[in-house]
């Protein structure tokens, strides 16, 4: 029997385009902490669907506020840290934003300090503006250069027309949007339900992303009925299933991922990025002691954080007491401290225009000071993080006294 090749035609793109929607069906997208990745608003139409909160108490919209600091951090392969270290744009937290406990934020706070300086030194409004632009950013050679003031936007669980579960950015300016959207819906002035949430009743959420006259425009909108389509159509047509609801409970709520968990780590990589930021635009807000000063009032308050957490961790486990170590947690001392307490010192001793040597805890031992050693500027690797003891300080006043002697 001849061979029959009538069988075998070009596949319709319908048929490749259904496998391409199971395939991405069957695949999650993963970080290396195991979380969903990030939807992308490509140009075009976006529709997604929006997915309820973890706790039907909550909010399924939770608010970031965050900017970018260039900080130090781990280089990673395979998921997991390689030892060595990069400087690279990192996003950071605001204290006062992710956590209700902590009434100050090392940014805001240096940011405030950067607009005293330029309203102290600068008359002229364009001069003042020119040395603000690191903080406000500003446009060379038609390109944006963003600076570092925070930003606050949202963030939500939803699914994509392919089905795929991950985690939605929207502007604060999407968000008004959304409730408009939802008022207008709702015939509700007052907007009481969000109609982009409901698992049995929502609607579809569209961005539009499109260019007009070369600049990105944004529309957020809802999906509506198709042609001859009824409302319980179209609700179950666009109901969140069972197996969905279900993926998303095996996800950290964003409750948990974003409100009051402002911590230590949080604190030192922003410290870390601010004095970065700082040495490279001679901004010299970090010899300042008044903002030295509100930078341990802020520390203290996340310090304080931490220790009610070892003490509900305590609670759990028997009480044990070593008088030795309770000595040595007394005579710990934070870097910021220590500084203060040398600047103190120094102006005291040896005038206004000594400046602090740029040492470590673990340089101690390189101590005295060569005799034409005058000092420098602090070290910029020292992101706060390394506790010293009043031995140490001990030890850098000593070296002090040693080289006023000579």
């Amino acid at each position: 029997m001849a061979f029959d090749r009538s069988k075998f035609k070009a596949a319709p793109m319908s048929a490749i385009e259904e496998q391409k929607t199971k395939a991405k069906q069957a695949s999650k997208s993963f970080n290396q902490s195991g979380r969903t990745t990030f939807h992308k608003v490509e140009e075009g139409s976006n529709w997604f669907r929006v997915a309820p909160a973890h706790n039907s108490a909550d909010s399924p919209y939770v608010p970031i506020r965050s900017t970018f600091l260039e900080c130090e951090v781990d280089i990673y392969k395979d998921g997991e840290p390689t030892g060595e270290k990069e400087v690279k744009p990192k996003p950071v937290f605001v204290a006062t934003q992710h956590h209700d406990k902590l009434t100050k934020d090392p940014i805001e706070t240096y940011i405030d300090y950067v607009y005293k300086k330029a309203n102290d030194e600068f008359q002229d409004k364009d001069d003042r503006q020119k040395f603000l632009y690191p903080i406000t950013g500003t446009k060379i050679k038609g390109k944006w250069h963003p600076g570092i003031r925070p930003s606050t936007n949202w963030q939500c669980y939803a699914w994509d027309n392919s089905g795929t579960l991950g985690r939605l950015n929207l502007y604060d300016s999407w968000m008004k949007e959304l409730r408009d959207v939802s008022a207008r819906e709702s015939d509700d002035a007052v907007v009481s339900v969000d109609i982009f949430s409901d698992p049995d009743e929502g609607y579809p959420l569209l961005i539009e992303k499109l260019k007009d006259n070369g600049k990105w425009k944004y529309n957020v909108i809802n999906e509506s009925l198709k042609k001859g389509e009824d409302w319980d159509d179209f609700f179950k047509r666009n109901r969140v299933t069972d197996a969905q609801l279900l993926e998303l409970t095996e996800q950290k709520s964003l409750k948990e991922m974003l409100i009051n968990v402002y911590s230590m780590k949080d604190f030192e990589l922003a410290l870390d990025g601010l004095k970065r930021f700082d040495d490279k635009n001679n901004f010299g807000i970090f010899e300042n002691d008044d903002f030295l000063n509100e930078l341990e009032e802020i520390h203290n308050q996340v310090e304080a954080l931490g220790e009610k957490e070892e003490e509900k961790k305590d609670d759990e486990k028997p009480k044990t007491s070593d008088k030795k170590e309770e000595a040595e947690e007394k005579e710990k001392v934070t870097p910021i401290k220590m500084k203060k307490f040398l600047r103190e010192y120094i102006a005291e001793n040896y005038g206004e225009d000594f400046e602090l040597p740029g040492i470590k805890g673990k340089e101690l031992e390189e101590l005295p000071f060569p005799e034409d050693e005058k000092g420098g500027e602090e070290d910029k690797e020292d992101s706060g993080d390394d506790e010293m003891s009043e031995n140490d300080v001990e030890a850098q006043l000593a070296a002090l006294r040693n080289k006023r002697k000579k």
